[in-house]
């Protein structure tokens, strides 16, 4: 990554600015690509590819199809699939077809994979044990001596590929881009996260690299603030009752301490104004302070019981459906930055960024109007200066 950045800069005709967004990306799915998949995608030698360009746009595209979601689950089920891929075609929609393009660029990518991966097996050329340790892997393995009727079908080996690549690419490249942002926008917090990277131990293990406080409090306080997800979207699959930590009045004056929620109910839950909630983070809760996390923190955070799986906040989500893979994710952060601050110094750009929600959010430049409008994609332009 380091290689290909300088070489980029070199090549910059706009005074070292060159587009960060693209390398947090890229970076992001080779990482999730080897651990998850066994698989290089190259994307770091060659630029983007036709692949790399589709996941980048993914949740984009689906944001624009929003209001047919509930059309999804009724197009999933129409068999034979031939039937199923005609009625699609015939969708008159741009953002439909636009939808359908970028699934089946990935959908060849995954196929791709997994037949070498069963070649492999096939071939006895796979080693578990001391080299191929990547998730896909291991599950194939497994999934191919499994008992027939326990076994996956094809089509949710595929659908697990394509799940792995998105959990993993989209929220962490989308936050270390935000990291740099606001590092070039504070110069004082990037010199001192410098210091402390450049004081640490050459080859950090594990615990090193968990070891470092103002490393840990700047990403702590950027997925606080700036959560990747900003919000989940569940149903309720029974009549329930949800307590209000904090009453709130309604329209009559009167005070709400509960809320009934009956079954089918969509719930939007945002994660983050619970992130923001000054009630439990303190009148500063929108500010940018990474010393908050090198400081005791207020006991309203505690007391809130918030049940997020990752300090007391719900970036990651909370319960059985939280994030399986935060701790890769918060590894895969530390360690990209860890090369990055120590090798470049990253000022703001001459364009203006705005960030936009597509499932996740993504840098756009200032007076994008929608999300994949015609010839403008995620993007975040900065200054960088090797050291």
């Amino acid at each position: 990554m380091r290689k290909s950045m300088i070489e980029d800069i070199r090549r910059s005709s706009a005074g070292k600015e060159i587009d960060v967004l693209r390398w947090c990306s890229a970076t992001a799915l080779e990482l999730i690509g080897q651990a998850g998949l066994g698989h290089t995608f190259g994307v770091l030698e060659g630029g983007e590819s036709k692949y790399s360009h589709s996941v980048k746009n993914f949740l984009p595209a689906m944001a624009k199809t929003t209001p047919l979601r509930g059309l999804f689950p009724f197009f999933y089920h129409l068999r034979p699939a031939f039937l199923r891929r005609k009625l699609v075609d015939l969708v008159p929609l741009s953002s439909v077809q636009q939808l359908k393009e970028i699934i089946d660029v990935q959908d060849e990518q995954a196929q791709m994979i997994l037949n070498q991966k069963k070649d492999k097996l096939r071939g006895g050329q796979v080693d578990i044990e001391n080299e191929d340790h990547d998730i896909m892997s291991v599950l194939l393995k497994a999934n191919m001596e499994a008992d027939e009727k326990d076994r996956l079908p094809e089509e949710q080996l595929l659908g697990q590929m394509n799940t792995l690549i998105f959990a993993g690419h989209e929220t962490t490249s989308g936050a270390l881009a935000r990291i740099l942002q606001l590092l070039a926008m504070n110069l004082e917090m990037q010199d001192r996260l410098r210091t402390e990277l450049l004081e640490a131990p050459a080859q950090l293990t594990y615990d090193d690299l968990h070891n470092l406080p103002y490393l840990d409090a700047i990403c702590r306080e950027t997925l606080r603030l700036y959560p990747p997800a900003p919000l989940l979207e569940r149903e309720a699959l029974a009549d329930c009752t949800i307590p209000l930590r904090y009453p709130i009045k309604g329209k009559n004056g009167e005070e709400i301490r509960e809320i009934q929620v009956r079954k089918g109910t969509g719930v939007y839950i945002s994660l983050k104004g619970a992130n923001r909630a000054k009630e439990t983070w303190g009148q500063d809760a929108d500010v940018f302070r990474p010393e908050r996390w090198l400081e005791r923190l207020p006991d309203s955070v505690s007391e809130a019981k918030t049940s997020g799986v990752y300090s007391s906040m719900m970036t990651f989500s909370a319960g059985p459906r939280a994030c399986i893979g935060f701790k890769f994710s918060l590894l895969e952060l530390k360690t990209v930055l860890t090369t990055l601050v120590k090798s470049f110094k990253f000022e703001p750009g001459s364009t203006r960024t705005v960030w936009l929600a597509g499932g996740t959010m993504a840098p756009y430049v200032e007076g994008t109007k929608e999300l994949l409008e015609e010839g403008k994609y995620p993007t975040m332009t900065l200054k960088v200066s090797v050291l």
